[in-house]
């Protein structure tokens, strides 16, 4: 949630001074967001794909200090940003592009590493990332379309986050 302690608690709660936070109050914060962001887009005329919109959201979030990753993902959902974004990126062909990821030779195809246990990060190991484009509109195959794809291309940087 953005914060703890939200006041603004239902009156059928019958506790007028109870304050909640979790996932009780994230949701309905996150979905308001997101709702601002699908009017405005609507308003302005901006074809808004799911894929696009996570993409907002995620490469746009407040990352807060003293947190790790595990603790707040992406960070704090940030409106204005994600909207610029939005504005920024709507006539690009490809923010629509999602991608399958898997850890090839783990267990259940992971799409990351996930390392916890002493034995796992005591000794030197190498993965083999498996990452393939996902179009927004597969079943369209005019040739222009179809060119655009073989000649896409994406660089992709892989991090190692340490969390102690």
């Amino acid at each position: 949630a953005p914060g703890a302690a939200i006041t603004c608690v239902p009156n059928w709660c019958l506790q007028r001074s109870q304050l909640m936070n979790g996932t009780s109050m994230s949701s309905p914060n996150a979905t308001g967001c997101v709702a601002l962001l699908l009017s405005a887009a609507k308003a302005e005329g901006i074809k808004l794909s799911p894929v696009r919109l996570k993409r907002a959201l995620m490469n746009t979030a407040q990352v807060l200090p003293g947190l790790s990753t595990l603790q707040q993902g992406f960070g704090m959902i940030d409106v204005e940003r994600a909207w610029e974004y939005i504005q920024e990126m709507k006539d690009d062909q490809f923010d629509d592009v999602n991608y399958k990821t898997r850890i090839i030779n783990r267990p259940g195809g992971p799409r990351g590493v996930y390392l916890r246990q002493e034995q796992e990060v005591a000794a030197k190991q190498n993965f083999t990332v498996e990452i393939d484009p996902v179009f927004a509109t597969p079943d369209n195959v005019d040739f222009e379309t179809q060119r655009q794809r073989i000649e896409f291309e994406m660089k992709f940087e892989l991090k190692t986050i340490l969390i102690s």
